[in-house]
């Protein structure tokens, strides 16, 4: 179907015709027709698609172009933001603007049915280079530049976007205290964005800060490459209603601003990281600190300057550490062990307690060997793969 929408600025007639799937056409109103963003990389569009986020429930669709913002895109429940494609539809930042491309008005709030689909969204870091957020996820950080901060969002999806340039992190997705998000994040794709210090804000940011947030999160299918720091990170004490899973996606080259993992799991309670390909980067592969019910299977890490995956509890918490399974990984040609296992008291905390390692495809790592187990009590080896 072609649908060809008109709109007036300055007197001027700007006629888009794009390819869109009659479902964009029942029952929702085209931001262009209604509101009248331009789309040139020029004009300020923030007010316009605002004004139809504001309107109330159903999808806001972009067209090809390059929608300049000057301040956050507000998100509310029941609104999906549907652009033309990663190719095709630009949100980019405007300059000197120091805060996040889209996220909410109120982080104490929760929300529902929330969509972003088939767009780019560009930090500018040129433009907009200092980036926050280093504490509770930028909130109440004027510098927090992130691309998408995605909150407290029951039924919510990121899928095929690809986000550049961000200078705090590319994609966060996390819950406040007494909030939940139950959300996915697929087919996206997210590059040199993150603070450039090597911190844990980079490509992918799921988290909670406190016992009474809950987070049911899937990441799959994504990619995050060449990020300055940490190409996807876990992190939180979030209830433990809460899950999050990984599952194939390519985490690969992060840590150019710094020394960086792949994967880092902090904190956390139940997270599956499954079927990724982890290579590349800057530390390990995988890096588990403090950790419990974590399963890491089934990935092929290669290649990083650190261990493949290293196993930590650095923390007072020691309840923390527990129930580690390593199992059926392919971890080759990484600088430093296979796997390692350590742990650094300070004196109030304790080991790691039962790790189990099984099936692991060991070959050509570093000088410390396969396997460097060290300080941990519960560990149970089985026979590595050859």
């Amino acid at each position: 179907m072609r649908y060809r929408t008109g709109l007036l600025v300055l007197s001027v007639a700007l006629l888009v015709t794009v390819t869109a799937p009659a479902a964009y056409l029942r029952g929702h109103i085209d931001a262009f027709a209604a509101y009248g963003p331009v789309g040139d990389g020029v004009t300020d569009d923030r007010a316009a698609i605002q004004a139809r986020i504001d309107a109330g429930p159903g999808t806001v669709f972009l067209g090809p172009g390059t929608f300049r913002v000057t301040d956050t895109l507000l998100l509310r429940s029941h609104v999906t933001i549907q652009c033309a494609g990663m190719a095709l539809t630009t949100i980019k930042l405007g300059d000197a603007v120091q805060k996040p491309v889209i996220g909410f008005a109120d982080y104490t709030q929760q929300y529902r049915d929330v969509h972003i689909r088939d767009c780019t969204i560009h930090g500018n870091r040129a433009k907009n280079p200092h980036g926050g957020g280093g504490v509770n996820y930028g909130i109440n950080d004027s510098n927090a530049i992130w691309g998408i901060q995605f909150a407290n969002v029951q039924h919510g999806t990121i899928h095929r976007v690809r986000v550049l340039d961000a200078a705090t992190g590319g994609i966060v997705v996390f819950a406040q205290s007494g909030r939940t998000t139950e959300a996915s994040v697929s087919a996206c794709h997210v590059e040199n964005s993150g603070i450039l210090s090597g911190s844990d804000r980079g490509g992918l940011d799921i988290g909670a800060p406190t016992t009474d947030a809950t987070l049911r999160v899937t990441v799959t299918g994504c990619s995050a490459v060449r990020n300055p720091s940490v190409g996807l990170a876990i992190e939180g004490i979030a209830s433990d209603a809460s899950a999050v899973e990984v599952r194939g996606n390519t985490i690969a080259d992060n840590g150019i601003g710094g020394t960086s993992p792949g994967i880092k799991v902090v904190d956390f309670k139940n997270a599956t990281i499954a079927a990724n390909a982890i290579s590349g980067n800057t530390a390990q592969g995988i890096y588990v600190d403090a950790a419990n019910d974590v399963t890491i299977s089934g990935n092929l890490i290669r290649a990083n300057t650190l261990n493949g995956i290293l196993v930590n509890n650095a923390t007072t918490n020691s309840t923390r550490g527990r129930r580690i399974t390593i199992n059926g990984n392919t971890i080759e040609a990484n600088r430093q062990a296979g796997i390692r296992t350590m742990y650094q008291s300070n004196g109030s905390n304790t080991p790691p307690r039962e790790i189990t390692i099984s099936g692991n495809a060991l070959t050509d790592n570093g000088a410390s060997g396969a396997l460097q187990i060290e300080d941990i009590r519960e560990v149970t080896l089985a026979r590595p793969r050859s």
